[in-house]
C-alpha cells in the first residue's frame, strides 16, 4: 500500500514544459488553497477608500449608467472605471465584486511571477517557491482582498512586460506595459528601466510607440461617454498635485527627516534630486559594456523601481507593490539576495499597517532605513556584477536608426584634456539643467532674520557720508561679506535673487572644482563626471545656497582650489587660495593642521604660510584704514561664538550626548583643548613617519581634521559641516570602498539642517551624534594604516 502511494505521488506528469510529480502538485494545489482561503477571510473588511471612493463611484455608475464616465466624481483613469460599471451592472456586492476582479489579477501575478523565474532558471522547484511567494504576499493578499485596492491590475501587465522582454518579444512587452500605464501613472517608475534596455539594444524606439497608443486607447471609453479629451488626460495630471506631504505612509526617505518640512519647496525640489539620481544611474548603467543576461535585466527593473520609489516625494504604501512582486524574483533566482524580498515586505507591511489601523507600532525611520540599505546593497551588487567584464563598445553591423543613436551616444569627443563620449557630454547636460531648476524651486524661500539683520546695514552704508562712515557701517560681520551684499543691492532685482543668484554660481564652480581634483588623481573620466553631478544634487550644497543664502560655498571653492594647486606640486598658489578662504570664514581653519602636516612632510614650504595673513589683512584693511581697531576685527567671530549660550548649535557632536546645556563654560574651554590635543597627537603620527604623500592622502588628511573639529570642537553649528561634506564625497571617489562614508556624512549634516529649518527630525539627535564619532575612528583608523603602509624604508626595503 505505501509503496504503491508513494509510487502514485512521485508519478511524473509533463506541465508548462516542466515534469511535475504528483506530490508537487498537490503541495501546489496546498499553497493555491492556502491564499484563497486567506482572501475569503478578509472578504467583510471595509476600509475607507472602499467607503468614501469605491463605493461611492459604483453607485453613481449603477444610477447613471456608462455615461456617468463624463462627469468629474473619479479620479481614476477610465479602464478602472470600465471594470466599476460591469461591477454595478451585475447582481453582486459591490465590495464583493470588486476584490474578486483584483484577486484574479493576484493570480495573473503569481503565474506571470513563476514563468519569469522558470525562463531564467529552468528550475521547478524554484518557479514553485516563485509562484507560493507571489501568491501569498502579505502585501498582495492585504492589498486586494482587505484593502479592495487595484494595484494588482497594472501590476500584473508589468509582469507580462517584463516576461516578453525577456522573452525577446520587445512589441509584446511594451504593449503590456502600455496597457499598466493606462491603468496606473505609478507604471512610469520603471520606465527609465527600458530606456537602459533600449540602449543595450533589447528594445527599439518605435517599440515606445506602444505606450501612448495604449494610454489612448485607455481613454476612449471616457471619452465615448461624452467626457472631453483633455479633460480625460488631466486625470493624471490632476494626480500629481494630489497631496500635501513630503511622504503618504511609505517609508521613504522623507520619513527620516519629516514628511511635511518645507513641502512648499522640498515637493519640486525632491522632483528634480530624484531625476538627477537617476540620470546618474541611467548614465551608468548605458555607458558600461557588459552581457545583458536576463538576471540583469531584472536586477535593473528593480533597482530603477526601488531608487523612484524611495526618493519621490508624496509616496502612498501601495505604490511599493510592484517593487515588492520583482524583490520575489531577485530573491528567488539570487538566493544569496533573500534577504531582500523579506526586508521590503516587512517595510511594505508595516507601511499597509500604519494606514489600515491608524497607528505605527515601529518607527518609520527604520522602515526608511530598511529600504535604504536595500539600495546601497543592491547598487553595490549590480556595480560589481557588471564591472567583472571589461568589454568594449562594438556597433552592431546593421545601421538601423537605432543602432545610429546608440553609435553617436558612444561616440567619443575632445572635452578639455578628457576624452569623454556623447553619454557624457548628454549627463553634463542632463545634470546642469536639473540641478539648477532644482535651485531655483527655493528662489523665493527666505531664511528668518535675512532682511532684519542686512536691511539696516545695507541703508546705514547707503546713508553713510565718507570712507569712514561707510566702513563702520560694516557691523560685527567680515567686511569683505558686507560689502559684497551692498554692491548687489544695487543691482535693479531684488537682494536676496542676486545674493542667490552668485551663491549658485558658486555651486556649480565647486562642481567643476571637485571634477577637476578628480581627474587630476584618477584620470577617469567618468569619475570626473559623476563627482559633477552627484556634487550639484548633494542635499546640503542645495540648502546651503539656494535655500537658505549662505556663503560657506566660497570658502570651500577656495579650500579645494588649495587642495587641487596642493597636488599639482603648486603649494604657493594652494596657500594663497587658503589665505583667501581663511579671509573669508574662521571655519577654514579646520584643515589648518592638514596643511601643517604637509608642510612637515615637505609637501609645502614654510614661507608660503605667510600668505595666511597677507590675505586676511587684504580682507580687513578697508576697516583698518577706517578706524576700527585690529583687535576688535580679529576677535569679531571668536567673541560672536563665546558668547553662544549652548554647546552645540544643532550639529549632532559629542555635546549632543553629554548636554549641550551643562556646564558650558568648562566644557568649551576643555573641549577645544580637547580638540587640540587630538589633532596634535595626529600630526605628531602622520608627521613623525617618513612617507609617501599620495594625492589621494592629502584628501583624506583634510577629512580627518574635518571631522574631529566638527565632532569635538564646541558651538558647532549646521553649515559649520559644509566643507566636510564635499570633502567626504571627494575621499569616496578617491577610494570606492569609503562610499558609505559621505552617505554618512551628509546623512548627519541634512539631519542638522532640517533640525534648525523644520525644528525636528524624526531620527533622535543622538544617533547622529554617534555616526559622527564613528566616522572619526573610522577616517582615523584608515591614516593610521595609510602610514603604516606606506613609509618610505619599508617601501624602499619592499622593492
Amino acid at each position: 500500500m505505501d509503496k504503491k502511494l508513494r509510487n502514485f505521488l512521485y508519478k511524473k506528469i509533463k506541465l508548462a514544459g516542466m515534469e511535475y510529480r504528483i506530490l508537487d502538485l498537490i503541495f501546489l494545489a496546498g499553497i493555491i488553497l492556502s491564499g484563497f482561503m486567506m482572501r475569503i477571510s478578509l472578504k467583510s473588511v471595509v476600509t475607507v477608500d472602499y467607503s468614501y471612493f469605491l463605493e461611492r463611484w459604483v453607485g453613481e455608475l449603477k444610477i447613471n449608467g456608462f455615461g456617468a464616465l463624463k462627469e468629474d466624481f473619479y479620479n481614476y483613469n477610465p479602464p478602472y472605471m470600465v471594470i466599476l460599471y460591469f461591477i454595478s451592472v451585475l447582481k453582486v456586492n459591490p465590495l464583493t465584486g470588486i476584490k474578486v476582479v483584483s484577486c484574479f489579477f493576484d493570480i495573473i501575478i503569481a503565474v506571470t511571477v513563476a514563468a519569469i523565474v522558470k525562463n531564467i532558471t529552468k528550475s521547478k522547484q524554484h518557479t514553485m517557491i516563485a509562484f507560493g511567494a507571489a501568491w501569498m504576499l502579505p502585501t498582495v493578499v492585504a492589498n486586494g482582498a482587505m484593502w479592495g485596492q487595484c494595484d494588482s491590475i497594472y501590476t500584473s501587465f508589468i509582469m507580462l512586460a517584463i516576461y516578453y522582454i525577456l522573452k525577446e518579444k520587445p512589441g509584446k512587452s511594451m504593449i503590456f506595459y502600455g496597457i499598466a500605464f493606462g491603468f496606473k501613472m505609478q507604471s512610469l517608475f520603471i520606465l527609465p528601466a527600458f530606456l537602459i534596455l533600449w540602449s543595450k539594444r533589447k528594445v527599439k524606439l518605435i517599440h515606445f510607440l506602444n505606450i501612448p497608443l495604449m494610454y489612448f486607447i485607455s481613454l476612449l471609453p471616457a471619452v465615448f461617454a461624452g467626457k472631453s479629451f483633455h479633460d480625460t488626460i488631466g486625470l493624471y495630471v490632476g494626480q500629481t498635485k494630489d497631496g500635501s506631504e513630503l511622504s503618504y505612509n511609505w517609508p521613504g526617505l522623507y520619513e527620516i527627516f519629516g514628511v511635511d518640512s518645507f513641502y512648499e519647496h522640498y515637493g519640486i525640489a525632491a522632483m528634480c534630486f530624484v531625476v538627477g539620481i537617476l540620470m546618474c544611474v541611467m548614465f551608468y548603467l548605458a555607458y558600461k559594456n557588459y552581457e545583458v543576461t536576463k538576471r540583469r535585466m531584472i536586477d535593473t527593473f528593480f533597482y530603477i523601481a526601488m531608487v523612484a520609489l524611495y526618493f519621490l516625494p508624496h509616496m502612498h504604501e501601495r505604490y511599493g507593490y510592484v517593487g515588492g512582486i520583482i524583490a520575489i524574483i531577485v530573491g528567488v533566482i539570487n538566493t544569496k539576495k533573500l534577504y531582500i524580498p523579506v526586508l521590503h515586505v516587512i517595510a511594505s507591511y508595516g507601511a499597509y499597517q500604519a494606514w489600515l489601523s491608524d497607528h505605527r507600532i515601529v518607527p518609520f525611520w527604520v522602515y526608511s532605513f530598511m529600504l535604504f540599505y536595500i539600495i546601497i546593497d543592491y547598487g553595490i551588487y549590480i556595480f560589481k556584477d557588471i564591472n567583472k567584464e571589461k568589454l568594449a563598445y562594438q556597433s552592431n553591423e546593421s545601421k538601423t536608426f537605432d543602432q545610429c543613436l546608440i553609435d553617436l551616444l558612444h561616440k567619443e569627443y575632445r572635452f578639455g584634456k578628457m576624452q569623454v563620449t556623447f553619454l557624457h557630454l548628454l549627463l553634463i547636460l542632463g545634470v546642469s539643467v536639473v540641478g539648477l531648476v532644482m535651485r531655483f524651486c527655493f528662489i523665493d524661500y527666505q531664511e528668518s532674520g535675512f532682511n532684519e539683520y542686512w536691511s539696516p546695514i545695507i541703508a546705514a552704508m547707503k546713508d553713510a557720508n565718507s570712507l569712514n562712515d561707510f566702513i563702520k557701517s560694516l557691523n560685527d560681520y567680515i567686511p569683505i561679506y558686507i560689502i559684497a551684499f551692498y554692491l548687489l543691492s544695487y543691482l535693479p532685482v531684488k537682494l536676496l535673487y542676486s545674493v542667490k543668484a552668485i551663491l549658485i554660481i558658486f555651486d556649480f564652480i565647486m562642481a567643476i572644482m571637485s571634477g577637476a581634483i578628480i581627474y587630476d588623481i584618477t584620470k577617469n573620466n567618468t569619475k570626473t563626471i559623476g563627482i559633477y553631478s552627484i556634487m550639484l544634487f548633494i542635499p546640503t550644497v542645495v540648502i546651503n545656497s539656494a535655500m537658505c543664502s549662505r556663503f560657506e560655498v566660497v570658502c570651500a571653492v577656495a579650500i579645494l582650489c588649495t587642495i587641487y594647486f596642493i597636488n599639482k606640486g603648486k603649494p604657493a598658489k594652494g596657500m594663497f587660495f587658503y589665505g583667501i578662504a581663511f579671509m573669508m570664514n574662521l571655519q577654514s581653519l579646520f584643515v589648518f593642521p592638514a596643511l601643517m602636516v604637509l608642510a612637515l612632510l615637505k609637501k609645502i614650504n614654510l614661507r608660503h604660510f605667510l600668505f595666511i595673513p597677507l590675505m586676511y589683512f587684504i580682507g580687513i584693511l578697508p576697516a583698518i584704514i577706517s578706524g576700527i581697531p585690529f583687535s576688535k576685527l580679529v576677535l569679531t567671530e571668536i567673541l560672536k561664538i563665546t558668547k553662544l549660550p549652548t554647546l552645540s548649535l544643532s550639529y549632532p557632536n559629542i555635546y549632543q550626548i553629554l548636554g549641550t546645556n551643562d556646564f558650558v563654560e568648562v566644557y568649551s574651554v576643555s573641549g577645544i583643548w580637547l580638540t587640540l590635543g587630538i589633532m596634535m597627537g595626529i600630526m605628531f603620527y602622520v608627521s613623525g613617519s617618513r612617507i609617501n604623500v599620495t594625492k589621494e592622502f592629502v584628501v583624506q588628511l583634510f577629512l580627518i581634521f574635518l571631522l574631529i573639529s566638527v565632532c569635538f570642537l564646541p558651538f558647532m553649528k549646521e553649515s559649520y559641516a559644509y566643507i566636510v561634506d564635499i570633502i567626504a564625497v571627494l575621499f569616496a571617489f578617491t577610494k570606492k570602498e569609503k562610499f558609505y562614508i559621505p552617505i554618512l556624512q551628509i546623512f548627519i549634516s541634512f539631519s542638522a539642517y532640517s533640525l534648525v529649518l523644520a525644528e525636528y527630525i524624526n531620527v533622535p539627535i543622538i544617533v547622529h551624534s554617534f555616526l559622527t564619532i564613528y566616522l572619526v575612528f573610522d577616517i582615523g583608523k584608515d591614516v593610521c594604516r595609510y602610514v603604516k603602509k606606506n613609509q618610505i624604508s619599508k617601501l624602499v626595503t619592499s622593492q
